[in-house]
């Protein structure tokens, strides 16, 4: 793949992809992101498989799977670094993350054909085959697939330890609210296309991206949560997360 810059023409519309693949990245040099996307590019970025095939029909179809790094701070929303990088007019840090986030699946939705999406960062790791073996039986339609949390209060209180990172007086408001809805995990969950087309950016938007998708995809559609075991994430002591 190549660098950062120059802008690289979209050519995703002429065909249809099992899986799109968001990687949340930034321009923020301390993150060193642009390791992240190396290191991610030479490891598991290589999914493949059969994905959604009928029963009995050959093994030998592969999957067809596009993944984009998506980074924020760009003037303009262009493709670039060869066509893996999606740059976007939204802020690049960490407590912008629910307007990158919608702003990639407005995007995505626009832009792109496709089954399914999965949403994870530059520092997870994802075990792509055993991904796409896990979506092939499940429904095309409202899926919302990941590792859930239910009954979380929303963090409101500048006395506790977590305020700084995670205060999300902002839901309350929206949403009137001190429970978040059930929310797959932020390192990684995956959305049918329906959800993503319906998960619309809102006038105003809480910070804790990935509790607000929860809220977004269980408003007025259908919405099926499938929390599988084999999808489980490393202890906070560990830099690195696993998906599946």
């Amino acid at each position: 793949m190549g660098s950062d810059g120059e802008a690289a023409p979209l050519a995703t519309q002429a065909r249809s992809y099992d899986l799109i693949t968001l990687i949340l990245s930034s321009q923020q040099s301390g993150l060193a992101p642009e390791q992240r996307r190396v290191a991610v590019r030479r490891a598991w970025a290589r999914a493949a498989g059969s994905l959604g095939r009928p029963a009995g029909e050959a093994r030998d179809g592969r999957c067809s799977v596009r993944h984009f790094f998506v980074l924020g701070g760009a003037r303009r929303e262009r493709l670039g670094g060869g066509g893996d990088l999606l740059f976007l007019p939204v802020a690049d840090d960490y407590r912008s993350l629910s307007r990158k986030v919608l702003a990639a699946f407005e995007w995505t939705a626009r832009s792109v054909a496709f089954k399914y999406l999965l949403k994870t960062d530059d520092d997870a790791f994802v075990c792509g085959a055993r991904l796409i073996s896990l979506l092939a039986p499940l429904p095309r339609l409202g899926l919302y697939l990941g590792a859930l949390t239910a009954n979380k209060t929303v963090v409101t209180s500048r006395a506790s330890p977590s305020y700084e990172r995670w205060s999300d007086p902002e839901y309350v408001r929206i949403f009137g609210s001190a429970v978040y809805a059930p929310y797959m995990q932020g390192a990684g969950y995956v959305l049918s296309a329906d959800l993503v087309h319906h998960a619309a950016v809102l006038p105003e938007l809480p910070p804790i991206e990935d509790a607000l998708v929860g809220r977004l995809v269980a408003t007025g559609v259908r919405t099926r949560r499938n929390a599988p075991k084999q999808i489980r994430y490393r202890t906070p002591a560990n830099r690195a997360r696993n998906i599946v």
